[in-house]
């Protein structure tokens, strides 16, 4: 089982592509929201 990121570079490399602008944007703002949730955890903690 593949996290988001090995998924998304498994595919695009199985395609023989880069990643594109929105595949690179999506995964940055999936680790912003990751980012997010673990601060209100530090903070309830």
């Amino acid at each position: 089982m593949f996290d988001a990121f090995t998924l998304v570079v498994s595919q695009a490399d199985t395609r023989g592509e880069m990643l594109s602008t929105a595949q690179i944007d999506a995964l940055s703002q999936m680790v912003a929201e990751s980012n997010k949730y673990l601060d209100a955890v530090n903070y309830i903690t």
